[in-house]
């Protein structure tokens, strides 16, 4: 009897080892796309979520982008919300469910983003703001609206998601990355926040500095 904790904890892990492999499985034949929900524990997505509500005032319509009447900011480096996200913790959470070795939070600027009625995103890949590829996280904090976020899977398919509240699509970038658009708002309104990971010791390239710049 005294073994039974020790065996019930070995079980546990060969559980999470193998749900592991599921999802970074289903990853691969996304075709780099994985679509999580309930990413955080509920009182860590509250006050994450109840932050960047007071941050609505603040956001502004985005220039150059290939979003159509988005609003946008960036978030505090000392905010609650980054250091709970752009952590350690979460780059081991995200290199699991991606089946990458290691991943690290980049210091290219989260952002707090804001579909309304008449937003949406055109078809496109994620520019490549590293070498290798980084790994792009959409963390969706509220969502009433009608738009669906799509992707192109590896055989051609279309592939779509209604994003829930504390759930994250994580998206490859780069040419070997999937195409996806957001469609047009009708109703409603959709508030995420865009992060970016890293694997270690990789090289910036021009688009970041481009990125950066705007």
């Amino acid at each position: 009897m005294a073994s039974w904790p020790r065996t019930r904890t070995w079980l546990l892990l060969v559980l999470l080892a193998g749900w592991a492999r599921a999802l970074h499985t289903q990853y691969q034949r996304n075709g780099g796309v994985l679509y999580y929900e309930n990413f955080l524990p509920p009182s860590a997505f509250e006050a994450v979520r109840r932050e960047c509500r007071a941050l609505r005032g603040q956001m502004r319509a985005e220039k150059d982008s290939i979003a159509l009447r988005r609003l946008g900011v960036c978030i505090d480096r000392r905010s609650l919300t980054h250091t709970s996200l752009m952590s350690a913790e979460i780059a081991a959470r995200l290199a699991r469910l991606t089946g990458t070795p290691t991943l690290e939070p980049s210091e290219f600027p989260a952002e707090l983003r804001h579909y309304g009625c008449g937003s949406m995103m055109d078809w496109h890949k994620d520019d490549m703001l590293y070498n290798p590829p980084q790994t792009e996280v959409i963390f969706t904090l509220e969502n009433s609206a009608d738009c669906f976020t799509e992707w192109i899977g590896p055989e051609g398919q279309r592939e779509c998601v209604w994003t829930e509240p504390n759930s994250v699509l994580l998206v490859r970038a780069g040419a070997d990355g999937p195409s996806h658009r957001v469609t047009p708002v009708k109703r409603g309104e959709r508030t995420i926040l865009k992060l970016v990971f890293h694997e270690p010791g990789c090289e910036k390239m021009p688009s970041f500095y481009d990125h950066i710049n705007r």
